[in-house]
């Protein structure tokens, strides 16, 4: 084998072994270290893994026994209304409920790691750190321990990008499943930014479909739970919003504090000399110190 293919079989086989690791200690181990093990990386442990998916096939089960989820989810864990993309619900007809969220949960982050062998390989031993390192990283462990949507997301995304450098019904197709994951949660919309790489004719044509079809989406299915998920923000676990505020506050603390010291410092350091000032002071005939 190659350097350059253990390079990229590396990033996978690093996640294999850490998802296995925590699966064992979940399942076998102490449970202490389990959550010992969460709390290191950053990340508070729920009761149960794979919560996220859960809220999904939970909505799936109780869209089947006839609730509107949307406004109240008695099947959900944490019984929260679903504050997701409509789009979701069209799969209840699946026999899938929260009893099978291990499964499903095991299967989406199997798939995610097995597809860290499709990017571009590192070159460089900088790069295969950096690539470590996101693999590895607080959000990437939070994202398989709670089975969030975005790992399908990023599976889309990437099969869209491997698309991409394929013929024109293939890249098609990417676009396709690029849709589908902004229909999911929107924000996969930035994918989109590949479209710059076609022919004027080609890119007018996928753009103006694409903005219709997300028009009409909103248009006609999100307006009906708006309400709903505005209900909603702010219930959910918001890991990243919550870390990527308190870092922008830590960093200006901490810069702050470090400009005070050394603001301090330097007028420790700085001669007092007498200053004359005037007219008052000229007047008393006495120099004051500053």
């Amino acid at each position: 084998m190659t350097p350059w293919r253990l390079a990229a079989i590396c990033p996978a086989g690093l996640a294999l072994a850490a998802f296995l690791t925590m699966s064992w200690l979940y399942c076998y181990g102490p449970r202490e270290i389990y959550e010992e093990v969460l709390r290191s990386w950053g990340i508070v442990p729920f009761r149960a893994p794979f919560l996220d998916i859960g809220f999904v096939l939970a909505a799936w089960d109780c869209t089947r026994q006839g609730w509107d989820v949307m406004w109240h989810n008695p099947c959900d864990l944490l019984q929260l209304p679903f504050n997701y993309s409509p789009l979701w619900l069209v799969a209840a007809p699946i026999r899938l409920s929260v009893r099978d969220a291990t499964a499903v949960g095991w299967t989406l982050d199997l798939l995610f790691i097995a597809s860290l062998t499709l990017l571009p390989p590192p070159r460089r031993l900088a790069e295969l750190a950096l690539v470590l390192a996101a693999t590895l990283s607080t959000m990437a462990v939070f994202a398989l321990e709670r089975a969030n949507a975005d790992v399908l997301l990023f599976l889309l995304a990437l099969a869209a990008g491997l698309l991409a450098e394929c013929g024109l019904a293939a890249r098609i197709i990417g676009y396709g499943l690029v849709l589908f994951a902004a229909l999911l949660k929107y924000y996969p919309a930035v994918v989109f930014i590949i479209l710059f790489r076609e022919r004027p004719a080609v890119f007018a044509v996928v753009a103006v479909a694409v903005t219709v079809l997300l028009a009409g989406f909103w248009r006609v299915r999100l307006l009906a739970g708006a309400r709903a998920r505005l209900v909603v923000v702010g219930q959910r676990d918001a890991g990243g919003a919550r870390r990527f505020l308190a870092g922008i506050a830590g960093v200006a603390r901490r810069h702050y504090s470090a400009g005070r010291s050394a603001a301090r410092a330097w007028a420790a350091r700085r001669p007092r000399r007498p200053v004359l000032l005037k007219p008052r002071a000229a007047q008393a005939g006495q120099p004051v110190l500053l």
